[in-house]
């Protein structure tokens, strides 16, 4: 565990704009799958909502995400999207 602390202090301090962008990232991606989990909604079920391919929801869900796409999910789950934004 110790190793993956090193790395992940090593990552931050070597690129830190490189790292907040795969956080921010992951943090949308597992508040996305949250928000299907809680409404009992497919990536099929995403994907027709959608109007695209169910491989392209798991694309998405796996990072492949662009701020558009990132839009379209959430408003097609019935939310909006808030941005706030920090200093680092």
């Amino acid at each position: 565990m110790r190793k993956f602390q090193t790395l992940v202090e090593r990552c931050k301090k070597e690129n830190p704009i490189a790292w907040e962008r795969e956080v921010t990232i992951l943090d949308t991606t597992e508040k996305i799958c949250e928000l299907m989990e809680s409404h009992k909604i497919s990536n099929k079920e995403l994907a027709n909502r959608m109007g695209v391919r169910e491989v392209d929801i798991e694309h998405m869900l796996d990072g492949d995400l662009t701020f558009g796409a990132v839009l379209d999910i959430f408003a097609h789950l019935g939310y909006k999207v808030k941005i706030e934004v920090e200093k680092f």
